[in-house]
């Protein structure tokens, strides 16, 4: 099968691992590393033999576009290059705001181009263990704290932090919660650095958390289930933890995964939309970021 030919744009620290990435793959190679700092561009194309730009629409002849650069920027860039039919997977969050989601949205609709978005906590394998259960959850805690870094100051601890288990849970219970409170506080960015929401979602009732103005870092979901069941995830460890009541004892069953990256697993996905071997949008994105948007304007008004 031939190699899709992809262009990173955007290749400071998490462009720089996209690159990486996706020059190791069997499947995909790095033909432009582009970068408005000139000599970024160069030193990431010069590691992974590719060309490179500058100037975004200098890209050419690609079978897809991965996005790394700072929020603010997604959407002129996105846009940009789903008007032109091209394939983008655009990193998370997918936009600043709804409006601008529901409009790379109709775009790729109406162009019939693929838009995924950089949901990569979906595609660690203790989460996918979690799907696998059929059941449906009737609690769901999720804490994802950090210590702070001074990266993602563009936006709140909501969109840059809380946005991954927003996008977990809207998958797991296959719907759309509702907001039912939420609260915030600015320690240093000026913006939300931590912030708490309760969703509800036919019976199902979901606690989140998310700082990072901790003093570890801490990536957890718990979910409990009306049998009984009860499973944990540590996103870190890639650990998958399973206890169910039997006799008077628990049962448990520990998984720790060490199996393709998944950073790697999420490139996968996006070559199989561009193949179209699986679905080509991600619905769950910009249902995520709808909510993260009304979180965040309840939690801002608290401060």
């Amino acid at each position: 099968m031939e190699k899709l030919k992809l262009a990173v744009v955007g290749v400071g620290k998490l462009g720089s691992l996209h690159s990486r990435v996706v020059s190791s793959s069997d499947f995909t190679e790095l033909i432009y590393a582009v970068d408005i700092i000139k000599e970024r561009a160069e030193e990431i194309a010069s590691a992974y033999s590719a060309e490179p730009l500058i100037d975004y629409k200098d890209v050419k002849d690609v079978d897809g576009v991965i996005i790394a650069t700072p929020t603010f920027t997604h959407y002129e860039i996105a846009s940009y290059f789903l008007k032109k039919g091209v394939n983008i997977l655009v990193e998370k969050p997918i936009s600043l705001s709804f409006r601008e989601a529901k409009s790379l949205l109709s775009i790729a609709e109406k162009k019939g181009s693929v838009l995924i978005v950089g949901h990569v906590e979906r595609f660690n394998p203790a989460v996918q263990r979690l799907f696998s259960i059929s059941e449906r959850p009737k609690y769901i805690r999720a804490q994802r704290m950090s210590q702070f870094t001074g990266r993602s100051t563009d936006i709140n601890v909501v969109f840059d932090l809380m946005i991954h288990d927003l996008e977990i849970i809207i998958s797991l219970l296959d719907g759309e919660p509702k907001l039912h409170h939420a609260l915030g506080f600015s320690f240093i960015t000026g913006k939300l650095d931590f912030a708490t929401a309760t969703l509800k979602f036919n019976g199902c009732t979901a606690e989140l958390t998310s700082s990072r103005v901790y003093d570890r870092k801490l990536r957890r979901l718990d979910v409990f289930f009306p049998s009984g069941l009860y499973a944990k995830v540590d996103f870190a460890e890639a650990v998958f933890a399973k206890f169910l009541p039997k006799g008077d004892g628990i049962e448990q069953e520990w998984t720790k995964s060490v199996t393709t990256e998944p950073l790697m697993r999420q490139l996968e996905n996006f070559s199989k939309a561009i193949r179209r071997e699986t679905n080509r949008i991600d619905y769950s994105a910009v249902k995520a970021l709808k909510l993260a948007e009304e979180i965040s304007k309840v939690a801002e008004n608290s401060l």
